[in-house]
């Protein structure tokens, strides 16, 4: 059974900010894929592996809730949230993990292990 995510949309930005957050942005699919639906695919499990790696593979400090959860939150379009946001990503898989390599400016050598 899937863990319920402490973080939920509409939440807004973590409340101990740091030098990185993760937004997630949430949108109506129109279609089904094998892995998921849309914005919920790997939710939250996804968004905590990221901010739990980031920090362990580069030199950034990512935003933590006072729950605990590591900082990512999930915005709708319509949020005045989204404009706060420092880094949203849409998709997932490949597309993810390549934004945030650029975003993060990693060294060239973790970028080949990554991959």
């Amino acid at each position: 059974m899937r863990e319920v995510p402490r973080v939920r949309p509409g939440d807004g930005l973590p409340d101990i900010p740091s030098s990185f957050t993760f937004c997630r942005l949430m949108y109506t699919s129109v279609r089904r894929d094998g892995s998921g639906n849309g914005w919920t695919t790997d939710f939250p499990e996804a968004d905590r592996n990221l901010m739990t790696r980031l920090p362990q593979l580069t030199t950034l400090e990512v935003s933590r809730w006072s729950h605990g959860e590591n900082g990512f939150t999930v915005v709708s379009p319509g949020d005045p949230t989204l404009y706060e946001c420092p880094f949203i990503i849409p998709e997932t898989g490949f597309t993810l993990l390549a934004a945030v390599l650029a975003a993060a400016r990693v060294e060239p050598q973790v970028r080949a292990e990554a991959q």
